[in-house]
């Protein structure tokens, strides 16, 4: 007999993001890493992991490779770390967002 409220072992597509943080907060840094960041709040938005991975451009077998992972050792793994998508994201939508703020606000 199963325990409904046993964390699993094993992080799945189909497994919705808050009921992932709640059961091994350890993985928020993988998700942060392509771009959670504190949407929908302490426990993520109530998506999937797939719908996440899709949403965020991020190979769904990838991501959920590095949560298990994550979830396993208790630490980011190096794959996230150095994903060219966060950089990419840091180093073009920032700064555009930035110059957008600007622009609008002599316009007023």
């Amino acid at each position: 007999m199963s325990e409904p409220d046993c964390p699993a072992s094993v992080i799945t597509a189909a497994m919705m993001i808050p009921e992932v943080l709640r059961a091994h907060p350890q993985v928020r840094t993988v998700l942060d890493t392509y771009g959670l960041h504190g949407c929908g709040g302490a426990h993520g938005p109530a998506e999937t992991i797939e719908y996440f991975a899709r949403a965020h451009g991020v190979e769904t077998q990838l991501l959920v490779a590095e949560l298990n992972e994550a979830m396993k050792d208790g630490k980011q793994s190096l794959r996230s770390i150095t994903n060219p998508l966060a950089a990419t994201w840091t180093s073009w939508v920032i700064p555009s967002i930035a110059g957008f703020s600007k622009r609008e606000s002599s316009s007023s």
